[in-house]
């Protein structure tokens, strides 16, 4: 592992040392058999912001159990919670990252048999007309 270690770090001191030495691209290394590696000028991606109803169905997930426990009044974190139902619907992607706004909406909740069940309804929505909605349904033990 440690020549390893010594092989990339060599690698990396020969890559600093000659994109510091030469200002133009490609950048090029030689290498001790008389080749040479090549490095060319990296690209920015071009990738726009796009919400997946994944992150969101992760992120609305967390509040609503953030939502749960305040509700039931716990002070400390409970060990289940269980997901028992979730819908999301994507009317039109959200794809500004700088202005999401999230509304949920409890629909039901009430305390059994020492659980809490729930059904929450969140609107996710951006200022380019971005449109989702993710509804989720479940437990969670006291």
């Amino acid at each position: 592992m440690q020549y390893r270690k010594l092989i990339l770090f060599s690698f990396f001191s020969c890559l600093i040392f000659f994109a510091q030495a030469q200002n133009d691209w490609p950048k090029e290394i030689p290498i001790s058999n008389g080749g040479k590696i090549t490095i060319y000028q990296p690209q920015p991606e071009n990738i726009a912001f796009h919400l997946s109803f994944i992150t969101a169905l992760e992120f609305t997930s967390q509040l609503a159990i953030v939502y749960l426990h305040h509700w039931a009044q716990l002070k400390d974190k409970t060990n289940e919670v269980w997901l028992v139902k979730s819908i999301c619907e994507v009317g039109s992607p959200i794809t500004n990252p700088d202005c999401i706004e999230v509304y949920m909406q409890v629909k039901s909740i009430r305390k059994f048999q020492g659980k809490v069940y729930a059904n929450q309804e969140f609107f996710i929505t951006d200022h380019n007309q971005g449109q989702m909605r993710i509804e989720l349904t479940g437990l969670m033990e006291l």
